[in-house]
């Protein structure tokens, strides 16, 4: 089955000619060079962009025409359907005079093993910036390791007050633990990292910010849970 050649950037609508650079994840959601340079992944399904092939203006008049998705495909070049997640706290860490809570979030019916989430901290206690926080209460915050279907996130986040602090990171799957910092402009994190992260601030509320805050204890106490269904 041949490319689609998609004749526009999906997300600045810059016209892009099927001889002309652009660059393309597996569903072919398709950037031209400049929105390229702003990813690392593509933004709709976090899967790898890589150099679309050119095909010269002649051979593209006389390609046969791409056969429609069927109807309960018509989204799969954008998004795909949501899917759970396995997420679960593993631990609580120390680092800086901070404490943290460590989720880790699972594509599929896997767990991250207990030495890479090792390697992880490590990396966290050596290259998150650590604010220093005098007057803002208690050091808090809570760790994301996302092994996800393409890669490995890391999302570090830091309670100052009522405002959250977030560091994010990224690794291959063939080396998960050789994390580097994430450049998006305006990222934030994804479906089922905002979970944990809805979650957190909820609690962050109940217990820090009520009328009648409580000891900073029922906090890590209160954790996001989901596991995954067995048949």
């Amino acid at each position: 089955m041949s490319l689609e050649m998609k004749s526009a950037c999906e997300s600045c609508q810059r016209a892009i000619e099927t001889s002309s650079t652009a660059y393309i994840c597996s569903y072919e959601c398709t950037y031209c060079p400049v929105c390229r340079a702003k990813w690392i992944d593509c933004p709709n399904c976090h899967g790898e962009l890589t150099l679309r092939p050119r095909r010269p203006a002649q051979v593209a008049s006389n390609a046969p025409q791409p056969k429609p998705l069927p109807t309960n495909a018509q989204n799969l070049t954008s998004i795909a359907p949501y899917q759970p997640r396995k997420t679960r706290l593993v631990s609580l860490h120390w680092c800086m005079d901070w404490k943290l809570k460590v989720y880790e979030i699972c594509f599929g019916d896997v767990s991250i093993p207990t030495e890479q989430i090792a390697q992880t901290l490590a990396f966290v206690d050596q290259n998150v910036p650590w604010p220093r926080c005098p007057g803002y209460g208690p050091r808090a915050g809570f760790v994301l390791v996302h092994r996800g279907r393409d890669a490995m996130w890391l999302m570090v986040h830091l309670w100052k007050a009522d405002v959250l602090t977030q560091f994010a990171y990224q690794a291959s799957l063939s080396n998960p633990v050789d994390f580097a910092p994430l450049r998006l402009d305006g990222f934030c994190g994804c479906v089922w990292e905002l979970e944990v992260v809805t979650h957190e601030r909820n609690a962050w509320i109940r217990y820090e910010m009520g009328l009648n805050p409580h000891s900073i204890e029922p906090y890590w106490n209160d954790n996001f849970l989901f596991e995954m269904e067995k048949p």
